[in-house]
């Protein structure tokens, strides 16, 4: 890791740290010097600051509902195993029926993004606004927002892909391991993880990047979780965090949110269940019971947090149902993501 993503990651870690109730820390205020001249009796000049940063939102993890608020279909949107968002305000995701990444605006507007891909895995969205996605025949691959692909590493094909705050990929690569993975250079390091039941599937890191959380293929329903250092390397042996999350033999997808509760959903049960930092687990969605129009058909993969841009909603997931003919819905879990930056959370549950 270089110097300057050391410096940016520690930042990025004062600012999000959290580990009890009402500990996180605001962001600093943007502040604009003026200077400015009264006359009453003579003229005096004033120099002094003022906060022109938009009120700080707080969200109160005390009031999280413990199911939906509301499930909507996405008109001509599409998915495979994930989605991900570009920053004009469209949703990215694969369909199997044209074998193509295409993009499509909250009102539906559907449009092709990349023809040809291959099927597709997990997506992550890179600094710079390109979009890495993981590709069963080509490996781990990049996209421009003008549609330019080029290879990062072809040796590895991940299923879960997500970014790290170092601004490294980091890819769950079933019956092997966990990889860091430069996208710059293609440069992959396998993390020492070793899970004592399956293998990497999909992956998430905590609130304050100190555990990474691992879903498994062919596991025993575990979620397991693994201390990090201040550079991301696993500091302990995984241990687990909750457990009775289907058979494990798939889970589908892990996200996040800024209260610190994981989403997970698996093959076997056909449900999305919701986990607590203290590994308390619950079902938050049976796709089996017809709520909000899901049925088994319609199990839930790739999941990610709406970006607040063109409509979509920055306190919902976005999942893909790739045994519904690929669809997307909407599903209003009424909490940000743990990456928004529009204010902070009180009452955090304590792991």
């Amino acid at each position: 890791m270089s110097s300057n993503a050391k410096v940016l990651f520690a930042i990025a870690l004062m600012m999000t740290a959290c580990s009890g109730t009402d500990d996180t820390v605001l962001p600093i205020p943007t502040t604009t010097t003026i200077t400015g001249t009264t006359t009453t009796t003579g003229t005096t000049t004033t120099t002094g600051t003022v906060d022109t940063a938009p009120p700080q939102q707080v969200f109160d993890c005390a009031t999280i509902s413990a199911t939906p608020l509301s499930i909507t279909e996405m008109p001509n949107a599409f998915g495979y195993h994930d989605v991900d968002f570009d920053v004009d305000g469209n949703l990215l995701g694969y369909s199997q029926n044209g074998n193509v990444i295409g993009k499509t605006s909250y009102a539906g507007d559907f449009q092709v993004f990349i023809a040809q891909t291959g099927t597709v895995q997990g997506m992550a969205q890179l600094p710079n606004g390109d979009l890495a996605y993981a590709s069963d025949s080509d490996g781990i691959m990049r996209v421009s927002p003008t549609g330019s692909t080029t290879l990062i590493n072809g040796n590895y094909h991940p299923y879960g892909l997500l970014l790290g705050p170092d601004d490294y990929l980091y890819a769950a690569v079933e019956f092997d391991g966990v990889y860091r993975v430069d996208y710059t250079t293609g440069q992959a390091q396998r993390l020492q993880i070793n899970l004592p039941n399956g293998s990497p599937r999909v992956i998430n890191f905590n609130l304050d990047y100190t555990k990474i959380y691992i879903g498994t293929r062919s596991g025993n329903g575990n979620i397991y979780a693994v201390d990090l250092d201040a550079d991301l390397n696993p500091i302990s042996g995984p241990v687990t965090l909750a457990t009775g999350i289907g058979a494990g033999n798939y889970h589908d997808t892990l996200g996040g949110h800024l209260c610190g509760y994981l989403y997970v959903s698996d093959y076997d049960r056909r449900k999305l269940g919701r986990i607590a930092p203290d590994g308390t687990n619950v079902v938050f969605l049976d796709s089996n019971n017809g709520a909000g129009g899901f049925f088994s058909n319609q199990h839930i993969h790739g999941m990610e947090w709406g970006h607040g841009i063109g409509g979509w909603r920055e306190d919902a997931i976005y999942v893909s149902k790739p045994y519904d003919s690929g669809k997307v819905s909407e599903i209003v879990i009424g909490v940000p993501s743990k990456h928004w930056d529009k204010g902070y959370a009180i009452n955090l549950p304590t792991p």
